[in-house]
């Protein structure tokens, strides 16, 4: 009976030593730990701009940046990007939806490097922005790049890109242009229930 049980114990911690580096390297993951792949699972990342910071910037015209990072439609590889700006010249915020795939950046744009130096992480999400949720035509994109610890974002949009006025399609414009102190922006995770309204109006 012994014997039995020391083979037992032997086999359970030989097992371990082939399973725990698998498990440990899952959990120490940043990317695991501020998103872990299931779906339904999400990332919020934040930007709010102060009155000092627009005075000093007077081209800027967006004063808060809210992104989600969702895992939706059992994807675990792609996220669904949802982007609300409020802006100067708008009392309504604006929106945007795309679909993002998660790859390696080996050339990140200077924006990116000038922001996040060399201590980056090696991946970010190349999203393909969609004039409306109906349509699957392309309207622009947004990459997004991480710190390796992913509590920094950098995300970077093309010039021209799909928005609209509130949750409904209705007020959508497909070729909205941003000023060139509107298309790089560093942002912090939030809380997601800072991104719950956002992803419920803006269904996929």
């Amino acid at each position: 009976m012994t014997r039995s049980l020391s083979r037992f114990a032997v086999a359970a911690w030989a097992a371990g030593l082939l399973v725990c580096p698998h498990m440990a390297q899952a959990q120490d993951n940043p990317r695991d730990k501020l998103m872990p792949r299931k779906d339904g699972q999400s990332a919020c990342f934040r930007r709010d701009y102060d009155a000092a910071h627009l005075k000093a910037n007077p081209r800027q015209a967006t004063q808060t940046i809210l992104i989600s990072l969702k895992y939706e439609g059992g994807n675990v590889e792609g996220v669904i990007l949802r982007v609300m700006m409020k802006r100067k010249e708008s009392a309504t915020p604006y929106y945007m939806i795309g679909g993002c795939d998660w790859g390696e950046h080996k050339y990140p744009a200077p924006e990116t490097t000038r922001i996040l130096g060399n201590a980056r992480h090696s991946h970010g999400l190349d999203c393909i922005m969609l004039e409306s949720r109906e349509s699957a035509r392309e309207s622009g994109f947004v990459a997004v790049d991480f710190s390796p610890d992913m509590q920094t974002a950098v995300a970077m949009s093309s010039r021209e890109v799909a928005v609209w006025h509130g949750f409904g399609d209705s007020a959508t414009e497909p070729y909205f242009k941003l000023g060139r102190d509107d298309i790089v922006f560093k942002l912090a995770p939030t809380d997601v229930t800072a991104c719950a309204e956002m992803e419920r109006g803006i269904r996929f």
